[in-house]
């Protein structure tokens, strides 16, 4: 673990050694073999990696016994492990940077090794994964993130969106803004428009700042949206914390973001929050107050 920290890039790195797919796959086959047993597979191909597994559920009204075949493929896990470590790299490239800069030093000789790094790993996708492009587009991204981190990047320690080592969290966010400067004062605006009745949040404001600058959170913030059934609206909350990514105000959360979730937020009460997992895969389209969120994120660019 120590050394995937000092050397962010190492998945890729290792999987760039060589082509590595028929590998990748007869273990993905393996992996189903033991997990399900050969009388449960109706069906492997070996050359594509699609696995066919039976399954039977009893349903819940009918008490009727359901047969169905679910259908797993390599291609769909090869690219979802790719997704998953490009956002494990980036989390981890911005803590070392993160670090040096506490440091009282320049991340750009940091920066500039893991560049070179990337680009001679980016040749090897050609001559590896040709056929992958997600693999290429992944250490392109890489790349541009860390080419964006040297141009904002400062070593003004007092600068008010650095935290020190002991407050840090990899759990909190990271809000991203064009200049550092802009961070604390767009946030207390931020804050001001949650805050504002009827409020969408409860907190100290220095509990929302800290959960949205890498730092540790104590009490966390409350999410006081509630659906119709009068419950806290876990949608709601998955949805403001969606369009925050997708406007880019904060850094997009890699494999950790349940945990991210659960570590910031309460419920009204200020308890924890549970069973994001399944909020995630039953999210409403159209969840309790879509139209403030959206007004309020809205006008943080006016």
């Amino acid at each position: 673990m120590k050394n995937e920290i000092k050397q962010p890039c190492i998945f890729f790195e290792s999987l760039l050694e060589a082509d590595k797919c028929n590998d990748l796959k007869k273990k993905f086959i393996s992996n189903f073999e033991q997990e399900f047993g050969t009388m449960n597979i109706k069906s492997i191909n070996e050359q594509t990696g699609v696995i066919e597994i039976w399954n039977s559920y009893t349903d819940e009204f009918t008490k009727e016994v359901i047969a169905e075949i679910l259908v797993y493929d390599f291609e769909t896990y090869f690219n979802s492990e790719i997704e998953e470590n490009f956002q494990t790299a980036k989390s981890r490239i911005d803590e070392l940077i993160l670090e040096v800069i506490l440091n009282d030093k320049s991340p750009e000789r940091f920066i500039d090794h893991q560049i070179i790094l990337l680009n001679n790993l980016l040749v090897k996708t050609d001559t590896f994964y040709l056929d992958r492009p997600i693999l290429r587009k992944s250490i392109k991204g890489l790349i541009k993130h860390l080419r964006k981190k040297k141009s904002s990047t400062t070593i003004d320690i007092s600068a008010p969106n650095l935290v020190e080592i002991d407050d840090f969290s990899s759990y909190s966010f990271n809000w991203d803004s064009a200049n550092p400067e802009d961070t604390i004062p767009n946030l207390e605006k931020f804050y001001s428009l949650l805050t504002a009745y009827p409020a969408l949040i409860e907190c100290s404001k220095e509990e929302f700042i800290n959960a949205f600058t890498k730092r540790k959170v104590t009490n966390g913030i409350k999410w006081l949206v509630k659906g119709d059934n009068k419950l806290i609206s876990k949608s709601s909350l998955l949805y403001f914390v969606s369009r925050l990514t997708e406007e880019g105000v904060i850094n997009e959360i890699p494999s950790s973001f349940n945990k991210t979730i659960e570590y910031i937020f309460r419920d009204s009460s200020g308890e924890l929050l549970k069973n994001i997992k399944q909020t995630k895969s039953t999210s409403s389209q159209n969840p309790a107050q879509k139209d403030r969120i959206d007004s309020i994120i809205d006008s943080l660019f006016s």
